[in-house]
């Protein structure tokens, strides 16, 4: 699912290949006016913000998800993050 990442220090953009089904679309969730957006970065973001974490689709293309923390961030916190966004992306492949 992970095509790359970019960036540097605490800044990174994750890319993820969108997964070839229809049910991880915006045009089975209803949206048809986005259904040429890749739905992959926002269901991971919402997965991870429900672990307490915000992050962010990248604004000109919805399959690169943007982590931005605090420069000043605990190790413990930094952990739990790197925990989050590794288990939002393994559940959204076991999905596919």
């Amino acid at each position: 699912l992970v095509r790359e990442v970019r960036g540097a220090g605490l800044m990174l953009g994750v890319a993820l290949d969108p997964p070839d089904h229809p049910w991880l679309s915006f045009a089975h969730f209803g949206f048809e006016e986005l259904a040429e957006h890749s739905a992959i970065a926002p269901l991971v973001c919402n997965r991870i913000y429900s672990r307490g974490f915000f992050c962010f689709s990248c604004g000109h293309d919805w399959s690169v998800f943007r982590l931005q923390p605090r420069f000043e961030i605990p190790r413990e916190t930094l952990d739990r993050l790197v925990d989050a966004v590794g288990e939002a992306i393994d559940h959204i492949e076991e999905l596919t």
